[in-house]
């Protein structure tokens, strides 16, 4: 399933723009379950949305120093974001349900 996902076991790394390295939920449960459709594949897609969500909650930690260096650059008067691959807590059409991502996080400072 690893490979599939786009594991390389001869680095030990995932493959860039790979579906496990960027892939959504929905990509993911499309991958592992391919004969899925519909409600069935909606229920797995809130499955790993649920152990994506329970995992960053468990396993976030603090980065030190990060409140002072973002005051700091605000007070410089950069222009600052994060932004990452998911996608906003919004129902999905197919199936009704709103997704839960790992982290959703845009942040932008801006003067």
């Amino acid at each position: 399933m690893l490979v599939k996902g786009g594991f390389d076991p001869q680095t030990g790394r995932f493959r860039a723009g790979s579906t496990i390295a960027v892939g959504t939920s929905v990509d993911l449960a499309k991958l592992w379950y391919p004969t899925i459709d519909g409600k069935a594949l909606g229920a797995i897609v809130e499955r790993i949305d649920k152990g994506f969500f329970a995992g960053g909650l468990s396993h976030s930690v603090a980065l030190p120093g990060v409140a002072e260096t973002l005051t700091e650059l605000a007070g410089q008067g950069r222009v600052m974001g994060v932004a990452t691959t998911t996608v906003p807590p919004r129902p999905c059409r197919r199936w009704g349900h709103r997704p839960r991502q790992l982290l959703h996080l845009v942040v932008a400072t801006m003067r």
